[in-house]
């Protein structure tokens, strides 16, 4: 079995990449199999979408808000809503009735690693509460492929909140966001959120916090490819256009804000730019899709 990579195993790889020339087989293959070690990633992206991705992130600037905005008015035939008050989010002990996702990896009480364990990924109803804890009916399936059917089976949970003291988590199903929207305009984007930073530089700092990020579990932050529907399309309260996007890659919605991050790249899915190819593979940006041809 091979051995999983620690983080100075990774430094290590990081810096030995940094060395080598850009655009060189041995450093491409280096940096695209950090970027794949992790296991984070719902959806496979092909060697194809990873020179795309790297093609992007080297070439392309932030593209205009107002840019975008006249791109999805155009390929959606709407037009963005006006800022509306938005419900709060629900705080406090959890109901009867609430639909919750049982994760292990964000669960910090001992007494529900076992429930947790058993249940990770499952999604349930709270059945019932007691004056600390909480009797959570389970549903078929999981949160990839959720059921409205229950299992019959059922399970205590200590605590009465969502969140890591109890491993519960408030969960809202992807048809509740996205319902009717797998028969419409399938778009692609690369987005970096206010937080991320391209690794297009090939600066080591830049790579090696790039990777580390991706590394991380929850958000998944170092993935910043999307593909789905656009779901909602509308201006916030400051006045900045957003669009929201039902993603193959995630299990909620991603909203994506030019104006607050960096919006590289936005399309319709199978309809890149003429030309990116041969563009990559003159700036020695290729992987094994490009270099067989």
């Amino acid at each position: 079995m091979a051995r999983s990579l620690t983080a100075k195993d990774r430094s290590a790889l990081i810096r030995l990449a940094s060395s080598m020339p850009t655009g060189s087989p041995q450093r491409k293959a280096i940096l695209a199999g950090l970027l794949k070690s992790g296991t984070y990633n719902k959806e496979a992206i092909s060697q194809n979408t990873e020179d795309f991705i790297e093609w992007v992130l080297a070439t392309q600037k932030p593209m205009n808000p107002t840019v975008v905005q006249r791109f999805i008015e155009a390929k959606t035939g709407r037009e963005p809503k006006a800022p509306a008050d938005k419900t709060p989010p629900k705080k406090g002990p959890l109901m009867v009735g609430e639909t919750v996702l049982i994760d292990k990896t964000r669960n910090t009480n001992p007494v529900n690693v076992d429930a947790c364990e058993a249940y990770h990924n499952r999604v349930g109803t709270i059945e019932s509460s007691t004056s600390d804890g909480l009797v959570v009916a389970l549903y078929k399936g999981d949160s990839d492929k959720p059921s409205t059917e229950l299992s019959g089976d059922k399970q205590y949970f200590d605590g009465l909140t969502s969140g890591k003291g109890t491993g519960l988590y408030r969960w809202t199903p992807r048809t509740d966001y996205a319902q009717g929207a797998a028969k419409g305009t399938i778009f692609e984007a690369v987005y970096l959120k206010s937080s991320q930073t391209s690794p297009g530089a090939r600066n080591l700092e830049m790579i090696e916090k790039y990777i580390e990020m991706g590394e991380q579990k929850g958000e998944n932050r170092s993935r910043v490819y999307y593909t789905g529907p656009i779901v909602t399309f509308a201006y916030n309260k400051e006045g900045s256009m957003y669009f929201g996007m039902a993603t193959a890659q995630r299990d909620y919605p991603v909203t994506m804000n030019p104006t607050d991050g960096k919006l590289l790249y936005i399309g319709i899915l199978g309809k890149r730019p003429k030309g990116w190819e041969n563009d990559a593979a003159q700036l020695g940006l290729f992987g094994n899709s490009l270099a067989a041809k």
